[in-house]
Formats: structure tokens, sequence, C-alpha cells
């Protein structure tokens, strides 16, 4: 960022140079932690680049009313967020259509493999009670807004807080664990030796 943009952040702040820099950290603060309650694994890079995309658009000459500014820096880390989310897809994609191309004898060796243990989990699902089968697919599910939107909205149709919720599914997937590893251990051919 350049010094004069930096400058003009500070300004937008505050006109007084320690008050801009206390709120300059409060702002800061608050980002990181929008950015690791979606889990972005480097949430200070992502804060920082959020300063960087509003002191360029100071420096350009947008206007920011200071009543609004939280606003707009959380609709600027927003659309951060999306591009973040949307370069880990296509990065996915692209190591997944790589891995297809490269070997696909490797991934039919890599389907072979897991098939067992798709099995045991759907089998291990089957035995869940209805209510905790339920709760664990829609914790993973995250179609729509992602999946922080959909385990907070899910929390608050619970009635509990989002910890609450991550324990409560925590221990549904512990007792799935142990239930797929006893169905693998079962399903194991005995060895003639």
């Amino acid at each position: 960022m350049k010094a004069t943009a930096f400058e003009k952040l500070l300004f937008a702040l505050a006109t007084d140079r320690g008050t801009a820099g206390d709120k300059y950290e409060l702002i800061r603060l608050k980002l990181v932690s929008y950015f690791e309650w979606r889990h972005c694994p480097d949430a200070a890079t992502l804060a920082d680049q959020v300063f960087d995309r509003v002191a360029h658009r100071l420096e350009g000459g947008e206007q920011i009313r200071s009543s609004d500014i939280m606003t707009y820096f959380y609709g600027v880390a927003h659309n951060l967020l999306l591009e973040h989310w949307r370069s880990q897809q296509r990065l996915e994609k692209a190591i997944a259509d790589r891995r297809s191309v490269e070997s696909p004898v490797l991934a039919e060796r890599e389907a072979e493999l897991l098939k067992p243990k798709l099995d045991c989990l759907r089998k291990c699902l089957a035995e869940l009670p209805a209510d905790a089968r339920s709760l664990v697919i829609r914790y993973h599910n995250d179609s729509g807004g992602g999946k922080a939107v959909n385990r907070s909205e899910l929390a608050r149709e619970l009635g509990i807080p989002i910890n609450a919720l991550r324990i409560r599914v925590h221990r549904i997937k512990s007792q799935l664990r142990r239930c797929v590893e006893k169905c693998l251990s079962n399903a194991k051919p005995a060895r003639n030796g």
C-alpha cells in the first residue's frame, strides 16, 4: 500500500491520527475474526488485503461516510471472501481434473479403496437415530450460502449456540468413526498364512 493511500485510509477512519490508529487496529481485529469464523487459513493476510483495497479505492477518489465505515469494510471483506472461495474451488477442480487425466487407473484404484469405507459409512449412518443422522448430514451440507451460514442457521433452528452444535456433531461423528472402524475391521478378509 502506498504511503499516500495509507494516509487517506487513516484520515477516513478519524481526523486524529491516534484515534485513526486505534480504529484501524479494531477494524483489523474484527476482519481477522470475520475470516477466521469462515475457516480461512490465512485470515490476517485477507484482512490486510481488505485494507489495501479500501485504501486503493480512497486514493481513487471514492468517499466513505464515517457512519458506514464498518459496513463498507465488511462489504469489501465479503467480496474478497467470495473471490477466495472461488479461487479455492478452481484450484481443487484443477487438481481433480489433473488427477483424472494423469492417472485414470489411480483414480479407479482410489475408488476401489474407498468403496468399503463408503459402504461402512452408509451402514453406520443408517444405524444412527434419525435425528442424529439428519443433524450430521445437515451440518456437512454446504449448499446455498456456504458451510458457515448453513451451520449458524442450523444452530438457530435448534436454539443452541454454534459451539454447542459443534460439540453435538463432534460426538455423533466420533460414534460414526468408531462404527466405521469396527465395520472395516470386520470386513477385512482373513489372511491365509
